[in-house]
């Protein structure tokens, strides 16, 4: 048969009309059943869709977020990644049933993290390129919120190297400001206090943080105060007063 012959042609002609026929019958499937899976999707009676994990690619075909069952396979959560592969948000919810949103710096490292307590009452920690807490935001159910920082890491019994809490400033459930400062053993060794009638006091505590050996402040009216104690609490020297005129220095035995 030439390539140009009659036959030729016609056969071509209804090839290309039998080929329109089936892109239009195929583009209808498609529409429709694009058009069920939205329904499906949209309304409340539609059949459920069942996975543990919902993957999210950008247009390079790498992952870049993920829904479903973490790598835990007990937590529930979305995570993000880089376009490296480097997971740098992680928001879920843990076994115990604890929410928490981390973030995380190129490394993978986590740097920040909100969270709650057993209680409910909330806490957001910022870590060092370690992952050891220097910075802990909290509010207590009982209306106190504190802030503390920590300073160098010891191994405790366990064997576990953990951050040392060293200062704490905010406020009590009754409304009262404090300061306290604390040694390498996470002992209180100082504190500033205010009570609700406006007397302020530092205090100085011993080695086992139970005992006030030294005392500075202000009563609400006013009048200053110096006490020294010995070991026991009881108080050795105590001043009173302003001018040096109106002083009244009283010694304890």
């Amino acid at each position: 048969m030439r390539l140009d012959s009659p036959d030729l042609a016609a056969a071509i002609a209804r090839l290309e009309r039998q080929l329109r026929t089936v892109k239009l019958a195929l583009g209808a499937v498609l529409i429709a059943i694009g058009g069920l899976s939205l329904t499906a999707w949209m309304t409340p009676q539609g059949d459920t869709i069942s996975a543990r994990q919902f993957m999210i690619l950008d247009a390079d075909g790498i992952p870049r977020g993920l829904f479903g069952v973490l790598a835990d396979q007990a937590s529930i959560g979305m995570m993000y990644t880089d376009p490296s592969g480097n997971t740098r948000l992680e928001m879920g919810v843990d076994p115990d049933g604890t929410p928490r949103l981390a973030m995380m710096d190129e490394h993978g490292r986590v740097r920040s993290e909100i969270a709650m307590r057993d209680d409910g009452s909330p806490t957001i920690v910022l870590t060092d390129s370690s992952e050891y807490r220097r910075i802990a935001i909290s509010a207590s159910n009982d209306g106190a919120g504190q802030v503390i920082l920590f300073g160098d890491n010891f191994v405790n019994e366990s064997g576990d190297t953990v951050s040392v809490q060293r200062a704490m400033f905010g406020t009590f459930s009754n409304g009262e400001p404090a300061i306290v400062f604390s040694d390498v053993s996470e002992t209180i060794r100082a504190s500033l206090n205010m009570s609700a009638d406006g007397a302020a006091q530092w205090r100085f505590f011993g080695p086992t943080g139970t005992t006030a050996r030294a005392v500075l402040g202000v009563y609400a009216e006013g009048t200053p105060i110096i006490e020294l104690a010995d070991s026991t609490g009881m108080a050795s020297f105590r001043r009173l007063g302003g001018m040096l005129a109106d002083t009244v220095v009283v010694a304890q035995q």
